[in-house]
């Protein structure tokens, strides 16, 4: 059995780190506390070097994380890299290898200084040139982080800042650069281990865990890196990467005791059954689960009738219906975003109050038929919509079902319409629905210009489109919140969408690992707050 020292296997209260990055000069991992380096000095007699955390990767393409098309993959080997900043669970950014940043007045220039004194596992130097190569090595991929930085054009050192242009404006862009930085061209390691095997195919990092051992096609063994420029050393001393054949593979490593934890996407969790006692670890994530919004007829697609729409939905009883791990939410800004208002959120009205938002515009069942209707220059119309839905999810089926439900009793008539991927993909993308369950992988910044563009509401509001280019120029807390609580309030008032919730992501893990908090977007940034039990 694995042990860790009684003695040090106390795991230090985790604290968050400040929110915003740009102005944050401290040094550390973003991810909360381990053991500093005083007390791991202190500390070291009583050491026992048997900690072991197993993990896995699978479908492996490469061992180049900014390259890897794998998400799974790419989160993982990031133990042995640092960023620029760190991704936090409030969907803020810590800084990491960044001592702050500036935006140019036209929003397309995004500066980054550098840490100086940061050093590779094989001794060399990190640079600005070496951050802006990994930029520039993840656009010219097809890799997992090419996805999150499609507004990127290119990045170039400037001494020891980093300049990176964009296509566009990008509100919260900080929290994007959270990939790992390695050395310019990807210069392998080359070192050797107890066997004398050239360590060949992996690359060398500066993160919080360096390279021991490659064993080719097998596994990957690391140890705690002691000069880390945070001074912070996890508790767990050595982790192994085992090399798995496919997804498939690596779940039944997970189940028979080979691996330590896995995530849920990479267990397909929709669907897994657990063949033995696992811990459920639940973070936040980005899918975000929705009904679209685009009824042709002007009089039944006013804001207070998408309001009315989006107020009457029980979204307890979606949960519940869909057997769902989520959290709602009817913005599209997740309710765990250190930008987001509550106060703007009004999924929690009743279904007398979204009656009164109908009633208002003179909505009303004149011919007791079940269905709101109104008149309008002698022409009559009804509050009544076709909702397309995935036949391919027996999940969204139930969920479209909850819908359904909610909305009659609203005197709001849906027909579900379930078509096969393909034909319920082509018809949004062309338009020709009324309603839609649909289902998108925001980003964690939350940019509005990308949420528009899903909604498909364009700004046409002056004051909105002000909001949102202040919200990309913001480099500051502060300043990011005040734009945010102006924009959710605009963005409510057209209520373009009604959202119904976010997706959690869950960490599946063996009941041995002590991780009683994830701090960070990527669970495995958060190891160096865990620990091993018997």
């Amino acid at each position: 059995m694995k042990r860790i020292v009684t003695a040090i296997c106390v795991l230090l209260l985790a604290v968050p780190l400040a929110c915003s990055c740009a102005q944050n000069n401290s040094a550390g991992t973003g991810a909360g506390e381990g053991r500093n380096s005083t007390e791991a000095a202190a500390k070291a007699e009583a050491w026992v070097d048997n900690d072991i955390l197993d993990l896995c990767i699978y479908n492996t393409d490469t061992l180049n994380p900014l390259t890897t098309s794998v998400k799974h993959n790419a989160e993982v080997l990031s133990f042995m890299y640092d960023s620029l900043y760190t991704a936090q669970s409030d969907f803020s950014a810590a800084a990491n290898l960044a001592e702050n940043a500036s935006v140019s007045p036209d929003g397309l220039t995004y500066t980054v200084q550098i840490r100086s004194g940061v050093q590779f596992s094989n001794g060399e130097t990190l640079t600005a040139n070496d951050v802006a190569a990994s930029i520039n090595t993840i656009i010219a991929s097809n890799g997992y982080y090419k996805n999150r930085l499609t507004m990127i054009k290119g990045a170039a050192a400037k001494g020891n800042r980093v300049e990176i242009y964009l296509k566009k404006p990008t509100a919260n862009l900080n929290v994007l650069l959270d990939f790992p930085i390695m050395p310019k061209g990807g210069k392998e390691e080359h070192a050797k281990s107890e066997n004398n095997d050239v360590l060949s195919s992996v690359i060398p990092g500066s993160g919080i865990y360096q390279l021991s051992e490659y064993q080719l096609n097998k596994e990957i063994r690391l140890k705690v890196n002691r000069s880390h420029h945070s001074g912070t050393l996890p508790y767990i001393e050595t982790v192994v990467i085992h090399m798995a054949a496919d997804r498939e593979t690596a779940v039944s490593m997970l189940e028979n005791s080979r691996i330590d934890m896995l995530t849920g996407y990479a267990a397909d969790i929709e669907t897994y059954t657990p063949r033995k006692k696992l811990n459920y670890k639940t973070y936040n994530g980005c899918r975000f689960v929705f009904l679209g919004m685009n009824t042709k007829e002007k009089e039944a697609n006013t804001p207070k009738v998408r309001s009315a729409v989006s107020a009457a939905i029980h979204r307890e009883d979606i949960l519940s219906a869909g057997n769902v791990n989520a959290v709602i939410s009817s913005l599209p800004v997740h309710p765990g975003d250190y930008l987001y208002s509550s106060d703007t959120d009004l999924y929690g009205i009743n279904q007398s109050g979204a009656g009164g938002l109908l009633a208002a515009e003179g909505w009303a069942d004149t011919d007791s038929n079940g269905i709101l209707d109104k008149t309008v220059l002698s022409k009559k119309y009804e509050l009544s919509f076709e909702l397309l839905v995935s036949a391919d999810s027996p999940t969204k089926t139930l969920i479209a079902e909850s819908v359904r439900k909610s909305l009659s009793a609203l005197g709001i008539n849906i027909k579900i319409r379930s078509l096969p991927y393909a034909a319920y993909q082509s018809k949004i993308s062309s338009g020709d629905y009324e309603l839609f369950l649909g289902e998108s992988e925001l980003l964690p910044n939350f940019d509005f210009d990308d949420i528009l563009t899903l909604s498909k509401l364009s700004q046409t509001d002056s004051a909105l489109s002000d909001e949102i280019k202040d919200a990309q120029n913001a480099t500051d807390s502060m300043t990011q919140k005040e734009n945010y609580s102006q924009i959710l309030s605009l963005y409510s008032a057209q209520r373009p969408v009604a959202g119904l919730y976010f997706k959690n992501e869950v960490l599946l893990c063996d009941e041995r690992i002590k991780a009683e908090n994830i701090l960070t977007l990527n669970p495995y940034k958060s190891v160096h707050t865990w620990s091993i039990t018997d």
